[in-house]
């Protein structure tokens, strides 16, 4: 808690508008929107590019718990991609009655 009392205003700024856009794209997966796989691809990339810069010299920031969430967003990222170029394709079987 002390540590999101000392952010700036930009930041919490910027935080809560990435929550709102994060829980736009879950929404539009749910509503099988066909733009969500890109919207999900542009929100991974660029949490794992602010990433680093969230931290702010924090020193739980430079942790391995601070990497393995980077390289989660990474891989999420290229699943994703794989996704929207129609590589990698998801199917939901559904039971007939």
């Amino acid at each position: 808690m002390l540590r999101h009392m000392s952010m700036s205003p930009a930041a919490v700024f910027c935080s809560v508008i990435y929550i709102l856009v994060s829980l736009t794209v879950i929404g539009l997966m749910f509503e099988d929107h066909p733009r969500a796989a890109i919207f999900e691809l542009i929100r991974c990339i660029a949490l794992a590019a602010i990433l680093p810069s969230y931290g702010g010299g924090h020193p739980s920031s430079s942790g391995p718990n601070f990497l393995l969430l980077r390289c989660f967003f990474v891989l999420s990222a290229v699943f994703w991609s794989l996704h929207c170029l129609k590589v990698l394709q998801i199917r939901v079987k559904t039971k007939s009655l």
